[in-house]
């Protein structure tokens, strides 16, 4: 419910990032090759190049799509417990291992401009 407020609000996905995080540093980006299409069934395809690659289920898209929206992990996990009712640590673990495959694959890299951030300090 938080999340869909601040979206109401106005601010974009940078700004969300930076109001759960108290950071507006992203440290994951997604491979310009690769692209979410809709499927039948509730299943949707991860592209690559223009060949399937990936059949994903609702919550690993949901997942692509957040990545895509340049948001952490973390930001996602939580994004997970609240609009799937997972729990933390199941949310953190589908979150970790997705991009761990993804990773694998050459989908998702870390942020080389993240490393330059500043770290953030507690008020």
């Amino acid at each position: 419910m938080f999340l869909r407020l601040i979206a109401k609000q106005g601010y974009g996905v940078r700004e969300q990032h930076k109001l759960l995080t108290g950071s507006a540093c992203v440290n994951m980006k997604v491979s310009r090759v690769a692209r979410l299409v809709s499927g039948s069934a509730g299943k949707a395809q991860l592209e690559v190049a223009g060949r399937p690659m990936f059949e994903l289920n609702p919550v690993a898209a949901f997942i692509w799509q957040q990545l895509a929206s340049d948001l952490s992990p973390d930001v996602i996990v939580v994004q997970l417990v609240a609009l799937f009712g997972a729990s933390q640590e199941q949310a953190k673990r589908d979150v970790t291992n997705f991009i761990e495959t993804l990773k694998k694959h050459w989908l998702v890299y870390d942020d080389e401009q993240c490393t330059t951030c500043p770290p953030t300090t507690a008020s």
